[in-house]
């Protein structure tokens, strides 16, 4: 780190949306294998990165957000943070200083948006940043990889076709102008690892053909709608409802993201996505309103 001692940084770090999602088989180490297209939308968490190398080595993590600020250690930024830290060290062989963590808090938690991985990503990006950039992407993405399966795609900066456990990753065309309605469902959310047991049970040889590169290359909305899946409505029983209704609500198409309960829709005019987001919190949803990044 140049220029003195003390540093700071902001990064945005941006909710995901599965376009589609479909799972493709079990590894022998029991991850799931997944062919998927992840799209950034402009909801985003703030994250503030500091650094005071006049301090001894510590990190910590506070948030707006009080469920967060119980989690503690087993916080992803707190564990982002951590792995950056301990390489660093091993490759500088100096120390980091105090690294100070402050994160304000927009995406749902557990909604199926990523928001704990996309905080991780901006942390490994903004240290990076803040330490003169010690490490290649190659690099980052490979801690990336050891947070979780989204991490990897919330440290790139593109729509991206994504296989494997999320680590094989290719750019693709971006959604094209929209508005991107997301309504979090006001059921309790089963544990992903649950859902994945479930799906295992429920799946049966039913595969989805994955036709989204296609339809975003032709920047049609009506065809990428038509080619939106997720494979988690099977043992989501609640999605399908939301998705119809959002529909009914004038979206052009309608979709789960992640292991829900998020679903979105998204719609050629905002101002018909506002009017549908007027209608759905009266049921008792939480709704956002945002447009695609690329």
């Amino acid at each position: 780190m140049s220029d003195g001692v003390k540093k700071r940084v902001v990064e945005k770090a941006y909710a995901k949306i599965n376009l589609f999602l479909e799972i493709t088989g079990k590894r022998q180490d029991g991850y799931h294998t997944i062919d998927s297209i992840m799209h950034r939308v402009s909801l985003h968490d703030t994250v503030e990165i500091s650094c005071d190398l006049s301090l001894p080595d510590s990190i910590s993590v506070v948030c707006d957000h009080p469920e967060l600020n119980k989690i503690g250690y087993d916080n992803l930024a707190y564990t982002a943070a951590e792995k950056f830290a301990c390489m660093y060290r091993e490759n500088m062989k100096v120390g980091c200083g105090s690294i100070g963590i402050s994160i304000n808090k927009n995406i749902p938690l557990a909604a199926g948006l990523a928001g704990g991985s996309a905080d991780a990503a901006a942390v490994l990006r903004g240290l990076n940043g803040l330490f003169d950039n010690p490490f290649s992407e190659k690099t980052l993405f490979k801690i990336a990889a050891s947070l979780g399966a989204d991490v990897p795609f919330c440290l790139s900066r593109s729509p991206m076709h994504c296989r494997g456990i999320g680590d094989d990753m290719s750019p693709c065309h971006a959604l094209p102008n929209c508005t991107i309605l997301i309504v979090v469902g006001k059921w309790k959310k089963k544990s992903t690892g649950i859902m994945y047991k479930e799906l295992d049970a429920a799946k049966s040889g039913i595969s989805a053909e994955n036709r989204m590169l296609a339809a975003l290359e032709s920047q049609d909305i009506s065809e990428i709608c038509g080619a939106m899946y997720n494979t988690f409505e099977l043992v989501n029983p609640y999605a399908g409802h939301v998705r119809n209704e959002l529909i009914r609500l004038g979206a052009s198409g309608a979709n789960l993201s992640g292991s829900g309960p998020s679903v979105f829709g998204i719609y050629k005019s905002e101002k018909d996505a506002v009017n549908a987001g007027h209608s759905i919190i009266s049921d008792g949803f939480r709704v956002f309103y945002c447009t695609p990044v690329d």
